[in-house]
């Protein structure tokens, strides 16, 4: 499982890429960063209904959360952080744990670019931009120390 979160995470590691390849696109697209990142945690959502049989009301309730934390920008940098969890209720199946980790992946790559500064089609200071996405998502890494400890248990 460790495995399949790092593989998860490095979608911020391409999301870091493509703003540092090309920055002056990241602005005038983030307005369809931010549509196809509901679009992602959707298609989360609908994966986890269809491989673990949930019925309309927990799919309603998972929707009303994500809505609430898709809102607000202080929650939508805590939500990339809540993905392992995501992962670890996928891993008993094969096809929906290769179906999470890939949009898991794809929603890090669109994160990481919400963190941009961008000024005259430049990236404002580097090295800021690499410590806010890391430091904001730290707690991926812990909730993943946290899961993989209680499976052994």
């Amino acid at each position: 499982m460790l495995i399949i979160t790092i593989i998860a995470f490095l979608g911020l590691a391409a999301g870091i890429l493509l703003t540092f390849i090309a920055p002056e696109e990241i602005k005038p697209l983030k307005r369809y960063f931010q549509f196809s990142y509901r679009i992602i945690l959707l298609l989360i959502v609908l994966a986890l209904a269809y491989y673990k049989d949930l019925n309309l009301i927990q799919v309603v309730i998972i929707l009303l959360i994500l809505a609430a934390f898709t809102t607000i920008d202080s929650l939508k940098r805590l939500l990339f952080s809540l993905t392992p969890i995501i992962i670890y209720i996928s891993k008993d199946n094969p096809a929906a744990l290769v179906t999470t980790t890939l949009l898991v992946f794809i929603l890090g790559t669109i994160t990481s670019t919400f963190y941009a500064e961008i000024k005259n089609n430049k990236l404002i200071n580097k090295r800021r931009f690499i410590f806010k996405i890391f430091y904001y998502n730290i707690t991926f890494f812990v909730i993943t120390a946290i899961l993989i400890i209680y499976s052994f248990i």
